[in-house]
């Protein structure tokens, strides 16, 4: 061997201290498909929300655009990122009152509000509304993500679905 070590120490009969050697039992269904139309769609998704993501970071150009001026357009960024933080602690509280999906839901229909609100308006007032709403986009993202991810192809399998959708997203 190259190296004297490996990176699983339990392939070198090493254990954290404190642990006891145990039979583990590992299940991963063997229909998940990396090719599957449901894969894709998730990972293209994934893809579309961080993406998405990124108009955030414009905001102070577009006041500009529309004639509010640099300080209303840095105060928008900054209520989009509170929009951010909220809208992750929103959306893992709505998911364990009405579910995951219609969570993710209303965080995305909020996004929509919010775009709708930014496009339409040229009111310094309603544009700080549209920030604000607009940071829910991070929480569809973030945790939304890992919901539909683990909620769509089940605990058994999120070791193998979420890290590539992660990588893409």
């Amino acid at each position: 061997a190259i190296f004297p070590y490996s990176f699983d120490p339990a392939y070198d009969n090493l254990l954290p201290y404190g642990n006891e050697k145990r039979n583990v039992i590992k299940y991963s269904d063997s229909s998940f498909n990396y090719h599957s139309l449901t894969y894709v769609c998730i990972l293209l998704f994934g893809l579309l929300m961080s993406l998405f993501t990124g108009i955030s970071q414009h905001l102070a150009g577009y006041a500009e655009t529309i004639n509010l001026g640099s300080g209303v357009g840095s105060f928008m960024i900054s209520l989009c990122m509170i929009g951010n933080v909220s809208g992750k602690l929103i959306v893992g509280t709505l998911s364990d009152i009405i579910g995951w999906f219609k969570s993710i839901l209303v965080m995305m229909v909020i996004v929509v509000v919010a775009a709708v609100i930014l496009l339409v308006s040229n009111n310094a007032l309603m544009c700080y509304a549209g920030s604000l709403l607009l940071g829910a986009n991070y929480a569809v993202a973030a945790v939304g993500l890992v919901l539909i991810t683990k909620n769509v192809f089940g605990s058994e399998n999120y070791h193998m679905s979420y890290p590539l959708i992660s990588c893409c997203s």
